[in-house]
């Protein structure tokens, strides 16, 4: 049964402000997280240039959780990007080269310090004008969100694949399906946030559903309004739980046991952004069969 979620979100300033920095603070705790990989993969504990990366970006994600983003510019994330490239560029891998597959977590670190650049780039962009909407090109939009899960299957480090095209598909596998029309057959007109959630949602797809499952994601845009449908093959979500979901921080008690590296936000920022623009939103979930969301934001006169 499909649920159309009506509930008020009583949010603080300081929920508000991680929500709006969400997407940067689940990249960064990627980083983290391969920084962190490669400290251990490679027995470098008592190197001190790669520790202070490590506590580096602890610092600068702890204190953009509590404060605004405003605090970091370009010039600091750049001259952080340096320090911690410049650090492991460093170090002395050769002894390690014959058992380690060592370039890949090197390489998926470049690549994440990419997407961080443009979510920062989005970020600042959204402080001059926060309710900013803007016109972006179909093709930009699904280039996005491909580069998106490129970069999740790169940070996978090979457990799996993510392919659009199922005679290709193994095993270890998602199949993606990506749908992004318009009216104009040219572009579609939102608010530039709606990037954020298009993501947040993919992401959670992606994230709930086993691998060897599928995700499909379409968003279209009439005269009249937008509408984004996410559907996955995953884990569910429990039919009592379905509405509670999109509370601060909370995520559904079956996937409770399962290891992220996100703070349980997508849902909340999804309904919340709805709610701002009068949109609606509903979700059809069933445990261990999958979930559907969909989103509808009025163009309004």
């Amino acid at each position: 049964m499909e649920i159309e979620i009506t509930k008020e979100l009583n949010l603080t300033q300081s929920q508000l402000s991680i929500l709006d920095m969400h997407s940067f603070l689940n990249i960064m705790n990627i980083l983290i997280g391969e920084l962190q990989l490669f400290e251990l993969e490679l027995e470098f504990e008592n190197n001190l240039e790669l520790k202070k990366s490590i506590e580096m970006s602890y610092e600068i994600k702890d204190s953009l959780s509590e404060k605004s983003f405003s605090l970091i510019s370009m010039e600091k994330f750049n001259e952080y990007k340096a320090f911690i490239l410049n650090s492991l560029e460093s170090i002395n891998i050769s002894p390690f080269k014959e058992t380690n597959d060592i370039d890949p977590n090197f390489e998926n670190i470049k690549f994440i310090f990419k997407v961080l650049e443009i979510r920062l780039i989005e970020l600042r962009t959204r402080l001059d004008d926060p309710d900013k909407w803007d016109n972006f090109e179909l093709e930009d939009i699904k280039s996005a969100l491909t580069t998106f899960f490129y970069a999740v299957e790169k940070n996978s480090n090979g457990r799996y694949r993510i392919i659009s095209n199922i005679a290709k598909k193994e095993e270890k596998d998602y199949l993606l399906d990506i749908k992004i029309e318009s009216h104009n057959n040219k572009s579609i007109y939102m608010p530039l946030v709606f990037r954020d959630v298009i993501r947040d949602i993919s992401a959670n797809a992606r994230k709930y559903t086993p691998i060897g499952g599928e995700i499909t994601i379409g968003l279209w845009a009439d005269e009249k309004k937008l509408t984004l449908v996410v559907d996955d093959t995953g884990k569910g979500i429990p039919e009592n739980e379905i509405e509670s979901v999109v509370d601060f921080g909370k995520r559904a008690n079956n996937i409770m046991d399962q290891v992220t590296r996100g703070g349980g936000f997508g849902l909340t920022k999804a309904y919340y952004v709805t709610k701002k623009y009068k949109g609606r939103m509903w979700i059809k979930s069933e445990v261990n069969k999958g979930t559907r969301i969909k989103i509808e934001i009025p163009y309004l006169n």
